[in-house]
């Protein structure tokens, strides 16, 4: 937010102290020493239907952006030939960056960055025959425009400068020195943690830098060979959201984020839980999951800058018809504990370990990728047919069942046969044979044990004392004295 000149800034100095505080004015602060030092106030209210949160709040902060400055870098001389190219060292660059100068003992020449060479004016002056005669006899330099002739075509991606051939734009001439300055960044490795960047090029002596949140939005272009196999999907879509399958392929291909998994919903509003999709026209919710969260691996978060690259990418493309709303998943956390019989020459410990990643990869929110390392790239929507709803990861509405976590624990090898029932429970209350999930309700375990023998209490593996509701008996409760208000 940037905030208007001193001279505007201001403060209510006539209020009266009943009004402080009531609708759109300002407190009142009892601190008069605090309160001189008020430059002015700021109210930041949402949406009702927003759930916002503050990020980071400060002063003194400037927006960054990643890029690098190249100055009159030494290109190859003109020869004179027709469609001469020229790479740049660094790339890639960035679109409307590039500045092309040339030198002879006669002349120095600026050049023009032009989307197609085809739109180019030829270098010697060609007559219009179906031009009036008026307009014939006009002088040549009239009749030219050095942004059209002395142009060049640029692959940003690849720092790849193409100059004319002679009718379609000017050749370098031959014998020309050859300059250009532009300005190229890192792609996605721009993308980093906060409090990451702690010193700047120009940064005077006496000041420290730093980034208090991420940074996003810097993406990688995409490879020839995957463009080509996009040319399908987009006559099909037409870069439109119409369909379900056009909100899936058009939501995976937003740059500047690692996306890990698409769900779209039609016809369902996460407000109206537990409605299925189907029950809300007019309405299409996009539920993503980042590929990657350092803080919860296990359970990507979708923060705010994750959703928002979602939403910009997305808004122009739907039909003026079509609310959209676009969020992360909700994680139901669950408890398990499993008791197996180890078999002879398996180490315990090492069956038991198998066996939580086993139960982790199964309720996953991400599929694994082939290697077990991260999780694997979910192109199917892309590529080729939608990929299937286990290779995704954990179904949406799908509910969790203490059976299925029993035939997944006995496929592992080292596992003989699991003792009795896998034990299952929520957050709070006694053990369950299922956990519903509902809406975008996805399973993350918070607890997992995994003994031989006779599996520990649910309790134990919660590490809380809760008594079962069969038990008759209540919690222990803790007397918390409080204030009583005022009148």
């Amino acid at each position: 937010m940037t905030l208007p000149d001193a001279q505007v800034l201001g403060i209510w100095r006539d209020l009266d102290p009943l009004e402080a505080g009531v609708g759109d004015l300002p407190p009142m602060l009892e601190d008069s020493a605090l309160a001189n030092r008020v430059v002015t106030w700021l109210r930041i209210r949402a949406t009702g239907a927003a759930r916002a949160r503050i990020l980071w709040a400060g002063i003194n902060a400037v927006p960054v952006s990643q890029r690098e400055r190249v100055t009159f870098e030494r290109l190859a001389d003109g020869d004179g030939t027709p469609d001469q190219t020229r790479r740049l060292s660094r790339a890639p660059v960035l679109k409307g960056t590039i500045k092309v100068h040339t030198r002879s003992a006669t002349e120095h020449v600026d050049w023009y960055e032009i989307d197609d060479l085809l739109a180019a004016q030829p270098e010697v002056p060609v007559v219009d025959t179906r031009a009036a005669p008026a307009a014939k006899a006009l002088p040549v330099e009239m009749q030219r425009n050095d942004w059209q002739i002395n142009v060049f075509q640029v692959d940003h991606e690849a720092g790849v400068l193409t100059f004319g051939d002679g009718l379609r734009g000017r050749r370098l001439p031959a014998g020309v020195s050859v300059f250009a300055g532009y300005e190229f960044c890192q792609g996605a490795a721009g993308n980093v943690a906060p409090r990451t960047i702690t010193n700047a090029p120009q940064l005077p002596s006496g000041f420290t830098v730093t980034n208090p949140v991420r940074t996003w939005g810097g993406a990688d272009a995409e490879t020839v060979r995957d463009g080509e196999k996009q040319i399908k999907r987009f006559l099909q879509h037409r870069d439109r959201l119409v369909s379900a399958e056009d909100f899936a392929a058009i939501a995976w291909r937003t740059p500047g984020i690692d996306i890990g998994r698409i769900e779209v919903l039609p016809a369902f509003h996460p407000d109206f839980v537990p409605n299925e999709p189907g029950a809300v026209p007019g309405v299409v919710t996009v539920m993503a999951i980042p590929r990657f969260d350092p803080g919860q691996p296990d359970a990507p978060r979708a923060d705010t800058l994750f959703l928002n690259s979602i939403c910009r990418y997305l808004e122009p493309r739907r039909l003026v018809t079509t609310e959209l709303i676009v969020c992360g998943p909700v994680y139901k956390p669950i408890w398990i504990s499993i008791g197996v019989d180890v078999a002879a020459k398996f180490a315990v410990a090492e069956v038991a370990e198998a066996v939580k990643q086993r139960l982790r990869q199964f309720l996953a929110p991400i599929a694994a990728s082939p290697d077990g390392i991260g999780y694997a790239a979910q192109n199917g929507l892309l590529f080729g047919a939608p990929a299937e709803t286990a290779t995704r990861g954990w179904p949406l509405r799908r509910a969790v069942s203490a059976r299925e976590l029993l035939a997944e624990a006995a496929r592992v090898p080292g596992v003989t046969s699991v003792f009795e029932d896998v034990l299952l429970a929520g957050e709070t209350g006694a053990g369950k044979a299922v956990i519903e999930m509902v809406g975008l309700e996805l399973p993350r375990i918070l607890g997992i044990s995994v003994v031989a023998g006779e599996p520990l209490p649910i309790d134990s593996v919660r590490g809380d004392s809760l008594v079962s509701d069969t038990a008759g008996t209540s919690p222990a409760l803790l007397p918390v004295p409080i204030l009583p208000e005022n009148c």
